[in-house]
C-alpha cells in the first residue's frame, strides 16, 4: 500500500537515476486491488483482507472461467494488479502491474521493480506449451466472450515521461480516464510512484501515490448524535451538526465534528443517502481553494472509517495543493538540470502584477 506523494519527495524522484534506481511511475488505476493466483485448474482472486475468491462463470455456467489463460500460466504464479472496467466495452478487465512469483518454487518479490517489470514484460511466467500471448491488447481479445476476465499490463514510465503520461489523462462528464490504445480505456485519480526496490506487504513508506486535489477526501463514521457539539462548535440550537469520528490509536474514536463542517445543502444529501443505504461510513472532501467541506457518497463497503495518521496524511496533502502543471513540470525537469519552478513561480506572479499596474494605469488615463 502507498503512502501519499509530498513536496519533499520532488527532489527525490528527481535524483532517480534512468539506468539504475530511481522511480517508474504509471497511472493510479480506480478499481478493486487483488492478487491474482494461479494454482494449474483455476483462478484465486485475493482481496486486502487475504480473502481468497474464484472468478464467477457467466450466465451459470459450470465451465471455469479462465479456461483460455490458464493453459498459458505456469501454476504458482501470482500476479498484484486490480480489477476495473474498460469504459467502452463495459467489462471488467484484470490490469497486471507487478508479479510476485512466477511458479510454485521461483517467488521473485525480493528483487527490485525493475527486474519484476522484466518478467511481466517478457512473461518469463509463461507455460512451454503457451502458443500466445496471454495479454490482451486488441479489442477483438478484449471482447472474446471466452475470456471472462482479460489480463492487461499496466503501463510504466520514468520520471520525464510523466508528461506524456498524463496526456493520455482525459475528462469527460466530470470524471477522469486513462485511454491508451485499445486495452486501456478505464477510471484513474493519480499517479503512482513505484521504487525500484524489493515489494513490501503492507504499507510501503517508498511507494507513493499523488491525487488529483478533488480526488483526496476522507472516510467518516458517522456518530450518535451529541448536542454538546453543538454547543461547541457555535451552532445555533435549531442548527444540524453531523457528529463524525475518525480511528485513533488502538482502535479508539477520534471526534472530528469541530473540524468537519458539511454545509446545510451537503448535510440533505447525506442524510437522504444515508436513510437509503443505511450505511455509517460517509466520504467527504474539501476544497482548499474556498475552505469548505462537501458530501460524496456513503460507503456501505467499508466498515470503518479512515485511520487518524490516513486523515492527517490527506489534510497535509489538501495544504500543500500540488496540483496537476507543477507535477508535470517538476517531474520533466531533465536529469542534471537545476529545478527552478519556484523561481519561475515568483517571476511570472511579478509579470502579473506589473501587468495589472499597466492596466490600471491606462485605464486611470482614459
Amino acid at each position: 500500500m502507498p503512502v501519499n506523494f509530498c513536496r519533499h519527495n520532488i527532489e527525490e524522484a528527481q535524483r532517480g537515476d534512468d539506468k539504475e534506481g530511481g522511480y517508474f511511475l504509471s497511472e493510479k488505476t480506480d478499481g478493486v486491488r487483488y492478487f491474482m493466483v494461479f494454482t494449474g485448474d483455476t483462478v484465486v482472486l485475493v482481496d486486502r483482507t487475504m480473502t481468497g475468491k474464484q472468478i464467477t462463470p457467466p450466465n451459470g455456467s459450470e465451465e471455469e472461467p479462465m479456461k483460455s489463460v490458464i493453459p498459458l500460466i505456469r501454476p504458482g504464479t501470482v500476479f498484484d494488479g486490480e480489477v476495473v472496467m474498460h469504459r467502452k466495452l463495459r467489462r471488467p478487465l484484470f490490469i497486471v502491474f507487478d508479479v510476485l512469483c512466477c511458479s510454485p518454487t521461483e517467488p521473485i518479490l525480493h528483487l527490485p521493480f525493475r527486474t519484476r517489470l522484466k518478467h511481466l514484460k517478457s512473461a518469463t511466467f509463461r507455460t512451454a506449451s503457451a502458443k500466445k500471448d496471454m495479454f490482451a491488447t486488441r479489442e477483438a481479445e478484449l471482447r472474446d466472450p471466452a475470456n471472462v476476465l482479460p489480463l492487461v499490463r499496466k503501463n510504466f514510465v520514468r520520471r520525464t515521461g510523466l508528461d506524456g503520461l498524463l496526456s493520455k489523462v482525459i475528462e469527460e462528464k466530470s470524471v477522469r480516464s486513462y485511454r491508451n490504445g485499445d486495452a486501456h480505456y478505464h477510471l484513474t485519480d493519480g499517479i503512482i510512484f513505484q521504487p525500484d526496490s524489493p515489494y513490501v506487504c503492507g504499507t510501503d513508506k517508498k511507494l507513493l501515490k499523488w491525487k488529483y486535489l478533488d480526488t483526496v477526501t476522507i472516510d467518516v463514521e458517522i456518530l450518535p448524535p451529541n448536542p454538546y457539539n453543538n454547543h461547541n462548535n457555535g451552532a445555533d440550537d435549531d442548527e444540524d451538526v453531523l457528529d463524525v469520528g475518525v480511528l485513533g490509536e488502538e482502535g479508539t474514536m477520534v471526534n472530528m465534528t469541530r473540524f468537519i463542517h458539511l454545509p446545510q445543502s451537503e448535510l440533505r444529501r447525506l442524510e437522504a443517502d444515508r436513510h437509503e443505504s443505511k450505511a455509517k461510513i460517509a466520504e467527504v472532501g474539501l476544497d482548499p481553494t474556498t475552505g469548505e467541506w462537501y458530501y460524496l457518497t456513503m460507503r456501505p463497503d467499508k466498515i470503518a472509517p479512515n485511520h487518524i495518521s490516513t486523515v492527517l496524511g490527506s489534510l497535509l496533502e489538501l495544504a500543500e495543493s500540488l496540483n496537476t502543471d507543477e507535477l508535470r513540470y517538476r517531474m520533466s525537469v531533465p536529469k542534471g538540470t537545476r529545478d527552478t519552478y519556484r523561481k519561475d513561480i515568483r517571476k511570472m506572479q511579478k509579470q502579473l502584477l506589473e501587468h495589472q499596474r499597466d492596466s490600471l494605469s491606462r485605464s486611470s488615463k482614459k
